[in-house]
């Protein structure tokens, strides 16, 4: 794992995620505030010397020290408030961008979006809905704590082995 608290993309880490489709100018819209979230909760998390203690007891776990995980429990704690905060805002803004692509009127049309995709007389429904979104995010909330715990009992396995 190229950082024990905040998985980088792109890597084995993102592999089995979560994802939701939803249209280029919903995600074109939102990605803006995903960029400063991320950022944020990345300086937040090296400002509060996360990734450093979550090092430090893994290290002491692999030892032998499994007094250490309760220190990694905390650190873990501390990133799932952080993380609950960022789902809470990320289902907010996706759920905000998907209806405002699906009421834009393109250039050179008199109707939205919904009215385009949709049958005659009824606008295409919102899609993901609001609920699948919100599953959605749940599903990679629980996808990130997976990560962590198993760089855990990766730490204990090795341990164990010695």
């Amino acid at each position: 794992m190229n950082s024990l608290v905040v998985p980088e993309r792109k890597g084995h880490e993102d592999w089995g995620q979560t994802t939701i489709m939803i249209y280029k100018g919903a995600a074109d819209l939102k990605y803006p505030g995903d960029m400063e979230i991320i950022n944020a909760f990345k300086a937040a998390v090296r400002g509060a010397g996360l990734e450093r203690r979550m090092r430090g007891a893994r290290t002491l776990i692999e030892a032998g020290h499994s007094e250490n995980f309760s220190e990694a429990e905390e650190v873990l704690g501390l990133m799932g408030q952080g993380l609950r905060a960022a789902q809470r805002d990320a289902v907010e803004r996706t759920n905000a961008a998907i209806i405002q692509e699906r009421d834009l009127v393109m250039a050179g049309n008199s109707l939205t979006n919904a009215q385009l995709r949709g049958s005659q007389g009824a606008p295409e429904p919102v899609v993901p809905s609001p609920t699948e979104i919100a599953k959605a995010a749940e599903a990679q909330y629980k996808s990130i704590f997976e990560l962590a715990e198993n760089e855990m009992k990766a730490a204990m396995s090795l341990r164990e082995r010695r």
